[in-house]
């Protein structure tokens, strides 16, 4: 191995003593965090029959090949951050069935395909961090059901069409990073209802139309940015 830290690793200790593995008074494992431990290959499938598992953490390392096909069976999962790895291949349309993950971090990959329709099924996401890869297709109208959404960046990928109106149900959203794509027509005006938003960057699309006055409605806002569009 050439892990940075693989303290007990296939040692005589139970897994529990593992670095970077957490357990539960009765030795189900909860936690698995190693981010930046030169770790490399790809997620074995077995890690789905980890049903007890809340948070995976494996950001920052070399990890290839497609996510997990079965890691919908990660019911209990809340945090799954696999950012800044070397992943490629599309969403697994199981990945929609983890419907207590909260954050979800896969940013700096080579993921491809579109954004399932089914992620309106991830109702608790609080965090939505799918930037720098080579995502495209439109956005799906369902994002509108992640209503406790506050982070989302899709920016940096091939993104096309329009913003979907039904982005206005979200309306604990802070943080809207659509920059990098290729989407286009009017900005929606329902945009301006989320009275939360606080950085909007739309910049680097194909966007038209007029700025609405509605605009004004955003008295949180502290960045705004939509040069390099066709407004």
């Amino acid at each position: 191995l050439n892990w940075h830290n693989a303290t007990q690793y296939l040692g005589e200790k139970s897994v529990c003593a593992w670095y970077g593995v957490t357990c539960s008074w009765s030795e189900d494992i909860i936690q698995i965090k190693m981010p930046m431990n030169n770790m490399a290959h790809s997620i074995p499938q077995e890690i789905s029959e980890m049903t007890t598992l809340e948070v995976l953490d494996l950001a920052g390392n070399f990890i290839e090949g497609w996510l997990p096909s079965k890691v919908g069976r990660l019911e209990n999962l809340q945090f799954l951050d696999l950012a800044s790895n070397d992943l490629n291949g599309t969403l697994p349309p199981s990945l929609c069935d983890l419907s207590n993950l909260q954050y979800l971090h896969l940013y700096e990959n080579s993921i491809k395909g579109t954004l399932p329709t089914d992620i309106g099924r991830m109702v608790n996401l609080i965090e939505l961090h799918l930037f720098q890869n080579e995502m495209g297709g439109s956005l799906p109208s369902e994002i509108g059901y992640l209503t406790e959404l506050d982070d989302l960046q899709l920016h940096d990928n091939e993104f096309s069409g329009p913003i979907p109106s039904q982005i206005s149900n979200v309306l604990s959203l802070r943080r809207l990073y659509l920059d990098g794509n290729i989407l286009s027509k009017a900005i929606p005006n329902s945009l301006w209802k989320l009275q939360n938003l606080e950085f909007v960057d739309l910049f680097d699309n194909l966007l038209t139309g007029s700025l609405s006055s509605s605009i004004g409605n955003l008295t949180n806002l502290v960045g705004f940015d939509l040069h390099a569009n066709r407004l």
